[in-house]
């Protein structure tokens, strides 16, 4: 069993090229057997998506996300 897990977070309101770049870039050096939760406002397909809706950019919204990722793993 992995220690190890990533929490990918996103309000979703980059542009999709861009974030696509990101995520491709990641999954390159990540290990194959570290899960991924993504957490966004729109549904992506990356590791096992939580999607929370579309409740805007705010800190609050930040620690939002990352407490239903963090549940999750």
């Amino acid at each position: 069993m992995n220690d190890i897990s990533v929490l990918y977070y996103t309000a979703n309101v980059a542009p999709e090229n861009f974030t696509r770049n990101i995520r491709n870039h990641l999954l390159s050096w990540l290990p194959k057997d570290i899960p991924i939760v993504s957490v966004s406002q729109k549904p992506i397909d990356f590791g096992h998506n939580v999607c929370v809706g579309e409740i805007g950019q705010s800190i609050y919204n930040i620690y939002i996300q990352i407490l239903v990722g963090a549940k999750k793993i």
